[in-house]
């Protein structure tokens, strides 16, 4: 049965007018602001939290004066019209519209609050919602000190991660050795859950992170996963000791591939049904395609290409050019070979998106020397997928981001 949430005075009214027009919705009382409170062991109103992710959403509307709320469309819809048009009301819920659809105030009067918002009624009989994200965000006192920030920011991101493990059985996390995943790991470790930290190292002797997240895990004692060398898993070239050839898996974050493939197996074989990264912008962006990738490689195409969808949207790249670069089926080489050519060119549409070396160029830190080999080394090696010698054409007769329906290995 469906159900809606409004406010304890408003509860009879609201079902005595959805009685009236043959509507089979459960009208409920939100949770008051005591039951609510992050402190406390009720579960009242617990359906009425939005969570991070967009799995579980709360929508809100109105019906005349009265504030009318649910976890899914479907009950606002009939309470308010049966009729009302459901691609209006999706246009309506999109999280990053066309601009002339941000130029609409409203469509369909159907809003969906923020992720992490908990809903509740105060002591004045209102709706009132509290965003742990504004929460975080709302430091703009300047006699805070340090500790206080720390604490407010402790509190915050401790009640998002018990929120996020609560009712789980198993829950993971990345566990790089730097500062925010070890606060996640520790955190996480301590919502008394299950829990699997994975860490991918490298072959950097003068890098610590390894040693960090092995102390950290064995002072917690957390159950830790290494994966393979991030740098040997490339598969590429290394200077100035030997240039060992190129990869030709396709360039789309080919040398994560590994590490996720490992880590969902190990993930689903503990029960984990979350898994948390990192709060830097390359940890929570770049296993996107990568996980996209997996889907399209296990038979899950639909999958797939929705999941690529979800990261043009959040970057606001046009679909179909970010999905022809996701599919791609240039190899690194090939993709180095192809930017050579036009160092000081612009690269058309979203290539960079999803290659290999965003705005490629040679490192700085190699020497004359070793440059020169690496340009030569490109120059004169023949691509598989060319008969013809690259660096006379110019430009490739597909161009970079064409799709091959057999990418990856059907």
């Amino acid at each position: 049965m469906a159900e809606l949430y409004t406010t304890s005075g408003n509860v009879q009214k609201i079902s005595h007018f959805l009685r009236s027009s043959s509507n089979n919705i459960t009208v409920r009382p939100l949770p008051t602001h005591d039951a609510s409170a992050p402190n406390t062991d009720s579960t009242a109103g617990s359906e009425l939290v939005s969570s991070v992710s967009r799995h579980r959403s709360v929508y809100r509307s109105k019906l005349g004066p009265v504030d009318l709320l649910s976890t899914s469309v479907k009950p606002l819809v009939d309470a308010l019209n049966p009729a009302i048009n459901m691609s209006r009301v999706a246009l309506g819920l999109c999280r990053n519209p066309p601009g002339w659809v941000r130029r609409i105030s409203y469509w369909e009067n159907i809003a969906a609050l923020p992720p992490a918002t908990t809903v509740c009624e105060d002591e004045h009989g209102s709706v009132q919602s509290t965003s742990y994200f504004a929460d975080a965000l709302s430091l703009q006192d300047s006699t805070l000190s340090f500790s206080d920030v720390s604490q407010h920011v402790y509190t915050v991101l401790n009640s998002v991660l018990r929120r996020l493990a609560e009712r789980r059985t198993h829950v993971s996390a990345d566990l790089s050795g730097g500062v925010d995943s070890t606060v996640i790991s520790v955190l996480l470790a301590a919502q008394n859950v299950p829990f699997t930290a994975f860490h991918a190292g490298t072959d950097d002797k003068d890098n610590r992170d390894t040693q960090l997240a092995q102390k950290i895990t064995e002072h917690f004692t957390i159950d830790l996963i290494k994966l393979d060398s991030f740098t040997k898993s490339t598969a590429g070239f290394t200077i100035p000791d030997e240039l060992r050839g190129f990869s030709e898996a396709p360039r789309v974050w080919h040398a994560n591939l590994p590490h996720l493939t490992t880590l969902v197996r190990s993930a689903r074989e503990r029960g984990s049904s979350i898994h948390c990264l990192g709060i830097g912008g390359d940890e929570l962006f770049e296993p996107m395609p990568v996980q996209a990738l997996l889907y399209f490689k296990q038979g899950e195409k639909m999958r797939a290409i929705k999941a690529v969808s979800l990261v043009a949207t959040a970057a606001r790249w046009p679909k179909v050019s970010t999905l022809r670069a996701a599919f791609s089926p240039e190899t690194k080489q090939h993709e180095l070979q192809w930017r050579l050519t036009r160092r000081g060119q612009n690269i058309p549409e979203n290539t960079d998106a999803f290659s290999w070396f965003p705005n490629f160029k040679l490192p700085s830190w190699l020497s004359e020397e070793a440059t020169e080999q690496v340009i030569e080394f490109m120059r004169t090696t023949p691509s598989r997928r060319r008969k013809k010698n690259w660096i006379n054409t110019g430009s490739t007769s597909t161009g970079p981001l064409n799709f091959r329906g057999k990418c990856f290995g059907a």
